[in-house]
């Protein structure tokens, strides 16, 4: 029994030990709750809601499962530009501002055009081809009409000034001419004889070729009126002694009924109308032998060891003529507006990487409606070898033109890709909306030409035999 105390004694001594330590307990929060009264409501508001977010993070670890995030890193590379459509439309509201007016070779408002592409392919840390001068000047023969005005003289005059529905041809000479009888001409039956008969002759615009505006100069013609739709052309000289007047069919049909009360003006005799009343016809002209053009070159060095004397020529035209409205240019200007935009994209990257491997030269044009003068010049006086040259990436041509620039280019044994040009002709771009196209039309128009451009490029100076394939794990970081 006496062996048993200890363990009896032990027993005791634990219950009383816990009955103090719950009564220690109690009164430890007892104390608490008095001191802090919300301190149990907030540790029970924290377990709730680190429930409820445990809660969540499961449920959308159950529920999203099969979503994956890509690893891969969206940044510019020579195989992958990313464009701008605000460079875009920055180029665009330039070429197609008041101050470019009609951007005309050796006017005022191709200059100042001129002053902002070699300011940003300055920018853009191109090459100049001159010292420190993107511009390069030449010289060539320029004709322009400068006003003219078309009148039916009676006793209430009609008078036609330049907002009407016609324009002077580029092959017009200047002067002045009233004629009271008008020979017309039909593509099947051309006219004979028209010296005895009459100073001038109306014929469909399609057969308005130099030749026989020539030839009816030569027969004593002095005024063609060319019926058709207006076309937009310059030459560099005119045809001596010769008026030439492109005219809507709507506004010949004017003239054709100038006194609707006596019916139709106009008696056809043999192929000639006599008219009820004289229509005068005058003509201001400028010509210039040699007036003064700008071409504007910048290059990006080539960087492959064998492949580096050789030279990709990326080209667009920056001059317009006016347009039909008589407010501006007739062409927005896209090719050019996409011609820098590539020329920005190449001169980045070839900071960052070993880029181009044949060396690129970016040229913007004037001249392009006279005979493509700016090139000419170029090819005459080229910046670099021309059996260097491996080929011409021409962006946004006129389709016209394609024949006539693939002769000049390809003659001298260099290859000539064109880019031709999709907008449509004779609109004045403007924003907002003035004439019916969209400047986010044209800026779209523009960026089809810079991926076009630049994939053509890439096939031609960067991506070469000898250079490898450009991989992720090749591309150098991109801080532009």
């Amino acid at each position: 029994m006496v062996g048993n105390k200890p363990f009896l004694h032990g027993q005791k001594a634990l219950r009383l030990s816990e009955g103090i330590s719950r009564r220690k307990s109690t009164a430890y929060v007892g104390i608490s709750s008095y001191i802090y009264p919300h301190a149990s409501i907030s540790i029970w508001v924290k377990c709730i809601s680190l429930g409820a977010l445990l809660g969540l993070i499961t449920f959308a670890l159950q529920g999203c499962g099969s979503l994956t995030v890509s690893d891969e890193i969206q940044q510019p590379s020579p195989a992958r530009p990313i464009w701008s459509s605000d460079e875009i439309r920055g180029h665009l509201r330039v070429l197609n501002a008041p101050a470019a007016g009609f951007r005309g070779t050796g006017t005022d408002g191709f200059a100042n055009v001129a002053a902002y592409f070699a300011a940003r392919m300055a920018e853009f840390k191109l090459q100049p081809v001159l010292s420190s001068e993107f511009r390069v000047i030449y010289q060539t023969p320029l004709h322009r009409a400068q006003g003219w005005l078309m009148q039916v003289v009676n006793g209430d005059t009609l008078l036609m000034r330049q907002d009407e529905p016609f324009r002077v041809d580029g092959r017009s000479d200047r002067g002045r001419v009233f004629v009271s009888r008008v020979g017309w001409e039909t593509n099947k039956d051309p006219l004979q004889g028209t010296r005895s008969v009459t100073r001038a002759v109306a014929l469909p615009l399609g057969k308005g070729t130099t030749t026989r505006l020539q030839e009816l100069r030569d027969d004593g013609v002095r005024l063609v009126l060319l019926v058709g739709e207006l076309q937009a052309k310059s030459y560099a000289h005119p045809i001596r002694d010769l008026l030439v007047i492109q005219i809507k069919k709507e506004t010949w049909d004017q003239l054709r009924v100038a006194d609707p009360e006596a019916g139709s003006s106009l008696q056809q005799e043999q192929g000639v109308w006599t008219l009820t009343y004289p229509v005068g016809v005058q003509v201001e002209t400028q010509t210039l032998p040699y007036a003064g053009a700008l071409n504007l070159m910048g290059y990006v060095s080539g960087k492959h060891p064998a492949l580096a004397d050789e030279l990709v020529l990326i080209c667009a035209d920056v001059d317009a003529l006016p347009s039909i409205y008589q407010t501006g240019a007739n062409e927005s200007g896209t090719g050019a507006a996409a011609g820098l935009e590539v020329a920005r994209q190449l001169a980045t990257f070839s900071r960052h990487w070993l880029v181009p491997g044949r060396t690129v030269l970016f040229a913007f044009w004037s001249g392009s409606q006279t005979g493509h003068a700016g090139l000419r010049e170029y090819l005459a006086r080229p910046m670099w070898s021309l059996e260097k040259t491996r080929s011409v990436i021409y962006v946004g041509i006129r389709s016209e033109s394609i024949s006539q620039v693939a002769a000049l280019v390809e003659g001298e044994g260099i290859s000539f890709i064109p880019l031709p040009a999709q907008s449509v002709a004779d609109t004045v771009v403007t924003e907002p909306l003035e004439t019916g196209i969209s400047m986010q039309e044209e800026i779209q128009h523009s960026l089809r030409l810079a991926e076009q451009a630049y994939a053509l490029l890439f096939q031609e100076a960067v991506a070469t035999e000898a250079v490898p394939a450009f991989t992720d794990s090749l591309l150098a970081p991109y801080n532009p």
